[in-house]
């Protein structure tokens, strides 16, 4: 998958990169008066302004074959589009906005990750000499522009930005030529999506975010989506963030095999000391973050597999699906069932945060948002006392998933381990359930009473098949009792009634859409499509994990700024209600 132009570089979304020859065209504006407002070597989509600068992502190909963006500097704005022919790449650049402000806009050229290569300027035209190819960039404007002081190393082309400006390799091309190929270009992006009727928009907003999230990881010489695009800087390496991550192939089975076979893959290549996959890939033992990664890996594989069904892949698959299954009960277990373990992470940055009487951190407990208030820890363990109710929930659904994976491959062996781990933790899932309340309940063993805290846990154990047909049905209707989740616009991390949703904005009162994806598969498993329906009819828009009750609700689903793969994790379930996905609740024999 390394080869070809795309926005590789995860440092810059507004370079076009060459692989495997490493040769890149960089774009970066300058005001004509002032040099400070000119960076280049670092552009995220970050969603804030930046040394008064601003990008706004569009429609993005899974390919690369066609990207669109507009950037802000004060109050100019530049559109960007590139699209590819053969193996040439065009880009079109143009002023929308701010015609009274002088522009400059500058071509930069340059070999990244060390790559071999020579480059020269001529002119109007640059000239690479790379391994086994050569590269000649091209411009439409003739007028280059001198700028001796541009923090620059290599070489480039600077022209005011008049009108219409474009980049061509291989050969010249006029104006009305590369906006020919980029019309095509992304015509075709388009028709792609119209196949799925009033799911177009969806379709393209999927397509897009997967588009920006694709990057190439040297280090590894490796393809891989990174959850976000933003500026990261307290961390080196390339970031594989939380336990969203292993929820990247499922989106990216809707647009691609490839690139989902490559996201569950290189995730497992990932993996740290312990069996947990390393949120990043600097080897400074003193900073890296394990991440404590909840168990759906095994649900993300069975239904990218029922998308594309290849045994080669649950092979690749599956040793490290049984190793990690295998590590929970190893590391987690606490008065019987799993726990979470305090958080160890080694960083300043997490560090300054926490204090001593206060434990909780979204990033090792994000089965559950924030309803616990100060708890100690088990000082022998080291694991929370409160034993989850998501955690172990999930855990089993996994194991459920691993079991029909490994029938297929008819490993014997494992077959009986995991129906014993199954039997074995379902049974021990009984010590939580509250009669009085209809729900499993979270248990602290240092004080014996059964929390009664609300969070969207309380539905996982219908994922994983949890109690009998009334259990089920009591844990459904919680879904629709007042002051608690279900709502106008759709149900929270926390319920509405909590005091600590409303002393915390993010992970209080927000709306997690990883959360209600697993509650909408849930609902599904347990047979309550109504209210599976429910959550899609009331998820009309891509919601961002920040935002919260009391922020108007984005009731339209658009491809501009676009964040992160939580953006879109809602608009999924339209397509497995219109059967473009298989039904999560279908086996995969």
């Amino acid at each position: 998958m390394q080869s070809g132009w795309n926005t590789w570089n995860d440092h810059n979304v507004l370079q076009h990169v060459l692989l495997p020859q490493g040769f890149v065209i960089s774009i970066g504006l300058k005001q004509a008066i002032n040099s400070d407002n000119y960076t280049l070597d670092e552009d995220y989509i970050d969603g804030s302004c930046l040394n008064q600068k601003k990008i706004n992502p569009g429609l993005h190909s899974f390919d690369g074959s066609y990207t669109e963006l507009d950037l802000e500097l004060k109050n100019v704005t530049i559109s960007l589009k590139s699209a590819q022919i053969g193996n040439d790449l065009v880009i079109l650049i143009d002023r929308i906005k701010g015609s009274e402000k002088k522009i400059k806009v500058v071509i930069e050229t340059g070999l990244l990750w060390n790559s071999k290569g020579s480059i020269t300027q001529s002119k109007s035209m640059i000239k690479a000499i790379l391994p086994g190819k050569i590269i000649k960039v091209f411009s439409t404007e003739n007028q280059i522009v001198d700028d001796p002081y541009l923090p620059i190393k290599t070489p480039y082309l600077c022209f005011l930005v008049g009108k219409k400006i474009g980049i061509s390799t291989g050969r010249e091309r006029s104006i009305s030529e590369i906006e020919s190929v980029i019309n095509l270009e992304k015509n075709r992006m388009l028709d792609r999506a119209k196949i799925y009727g009033n799911l177009s928009n969806a379709y393209s907003a999927i397509e897009s975010l997967i588009g920006w999230s694709l990057i190439y990881e040297p280090k590894f010489d490796r393809v891989i989506s990174t959850e976000r695009r933003f500026k990261k800087k307290r961390n080196d390496g390339y970031y594989c963030f939380n336990w969203d991550g292993f929820f990247i192939p499922y989106l990216s089975c809707l647009i691609n095999q490839d690139i989902a076979y490559v996201n569950v893959i290189e995730r497992f290549n990932n993996r740290g000391t312990n069996v947990l996959i390393r949120k990043n890939n600097i080897e400074d033992d003193i900073k890296y973050f394990e991440d404590h990664n909840i168990p759906v890996s095994s649900i993300i594989v069975k239904e990218v597999y029922k998308r594309y069904p290849n045994i080669w892949f649950l092979e690749a698959c599956f040793e490290d699906l049984i190793t990690w299954n295998r590590w929970w009960p190893k590391f987690r277990m606490d008065n019987g069932v799993l726990g979470f373990e305090y958080s160890k992470i080694r960083s300043d940055f997490i560090n300054s945060i926490y204090n001593d009487n206060f434990y909780m951190d979204i990033s090792i407990d994000p089965t559950d948002s924030l309803t616990i208030g100060d708890i100690g820890i088990n000082k022998t363990s080291e694991l929370f006392p409160l034993n989850k109710v998501g955690l172990n929930s999930l855990y089993i659904a996994d194991c459920i998933a691993l079991l029909e994976i490994a029938s297929i491959l008819e490993r014997k062996e494992v077959i009986k381990e995991l129906k014993s781990r199954i039997k074995y933790f379902k049974r021990e899932m009984e010590r939580f359930w509250d009669q009085n309340y209809g729900v499993y309940h979270n248990h602290d063993f240092n004080s014996d009473p059964l929390g009664k805290h609300f969070s969207p846990a309380i539905f996982f154990p219908l994922l994983a098949n949890v109690g009998d047909q009334e259990q089920r049905q009591k844990i459904h209707d919680h879904f629709y009792k007042k002051n608690n989740f279900f709502g106008e616009l759709i149900f929270s991390s926390n319920t509405k009634n909590n005091i600590l949703s409303k002393e915390n904005k993010v992970y209080g009162a927000g709306i997690s859409p990883t959360i209600n994806f697993l509650t909408y598969l849930g609902f599904r498993k347990a047979g309550f499509l109504k209210a599976a329906e429910e959550i899609l009819i009331i998820s009309q828009g891509l919601l961002d994990i920040n935002t919260n009750l009391e922020i108007n609700y984005k009731n339209e689903i658009s491809t501009k700024n676009l964040l992160s793969n939580w953006d879109i994790m809602l608009g999924m379930m339209k397509f497995i209600e219109n059967e473009v996905l298989p039904k999560p609740e279908i086996s995969i024999q």
